[in-house]
């Protein structure tokens, strides 16, 4: 009791494709039981389309939740369609896991130590992203 919880419900019907013909209306389906049962807002994972985004923001009543996918606007385009939060999902640490495979690779076929450290951040700057309140 007394904790301010925010319950965001999230629906992976773009994401799975769980309803190929009709994942807007499957959507908001989901949206009015998550809402019935007190969610306090919607994540429809990879919806990606202005014209799905704005049907979902129109058709039911919470605050919506988009996911960062190929394709999607941009964010100031999103904000205008009435997406109130966007998440960067797996994206950051798949460009991430990216960047270390192709940094290990030349690492391991040049054995070059340089290239380890070009553009890499320095113990300083990251132990101060930690260290912000």
């Amino acid at each position: 009791t007394g904790v301010d919880v925010f319950v965001n419900a999230r629906t992976d019907v773009f994401l799975k494709n769980l309803a190929p013909d009709r994942p807007v209306e499957e959507t908001l389906r989901r949206a009015k039981q998550y809402a019935a049962a007190g969610a306090d807002g919607l994540f429809a994972a990879a919806v990606k389309s202005r014209d799905d985004i704005a049907a979902l923001v129109s058709g039911q009543a919470l605050p919506l939740n988009v996911m960062a996918v190929p394709g999607l606007p941009q964010l100031n385009e999103l904000a205008a369609l009435g997406v109130r939060r966007l998440s960067a999902g797996s994206a950051i640490a798949q460009k991430m896991w990216a960047v270390a495979q192709q940094t290990a690779a030349q690492f391991l076929s040049e054995g070059s130590t340089e290239t380890l450290f070009a553009g890499a951040s320095t113990y300083v700057s990251l132990n101060a992203v930690f260290l912000k309140e």
